[in-house]
């Protein structure tokens, strides 16, 4: 649930920033970031279809453990559940190895996030303060037509000083 909900997180967060692209961030800056974090999204993919794997397998290995407790008594497979053991142990150290891998990628990718989050925050801060500056050019405009019509009239008044009585 987590992963889909960081999945969903990095998704708008990557759509925000497609967004706001063209409010001041360099391209290739962009382009990093989006290809670092899809890097950081293969890798973590990748650690969990492993660790879905191993998962597998030590289900496996139990049901092999349980078969071999029903079938035959303890002190003829001793040798068998001590190499079943043996196995048991390695892919569970195999899984804590994975598991720590897997937290490493997954903490490098909440650094990312927060990354992506401050530069987001940048970009939206960079597009108040250019909507800001529109709308005070806009507003600048009005006035500079108005008072350009003001000294068309006046100018008329002045030339044709006639037609206004």
């Amino acid at each position: 649930m987590k992963f889909l909900i960081h999945m969903v997180l990095l998704l708008a967060v990557t759509c925000l920033i497609s967004t706001f692209a063209a409010c001041g961030v360099n391209k290739d800056e962009h382009e990093k970031i989006v290809s670092e974090r899809n890097r950081a999204m293969a890798d973590l993919a990748k650690a969990q279809g492993e660790l879905d794997k191993m998962k597998t397998e030590m289900e496996e290995i139990k049901i092999k453990i349980n078969k071999v407790k029903a079938n035959h008594g303890l002190t003829k497979k001793k040798s068998s559940l001590t190499k079943t053991h043996n196995q048991t142990k390695r892919a569970f150290e195999k899984c804590s190895k994975e598991k720590k891998a897997l937290e490493s990628s997954f903490i490098a990718a909440r650094r990312e996030v927060a990354y992506l989050r401050d530069k987001m925050d940048e970009l939206i801060n960079s597009f108040k303060k250019v909507s800001n500056d529109l709308n005070l050019a806009e507003k600048a405009n009005e006035i500079l037509n108005q008072q350009m019509k003001e000294l068309i009239a006046e100018r008329d008044r002045i030339k044709n000083p006639m037609k206004n009585r």
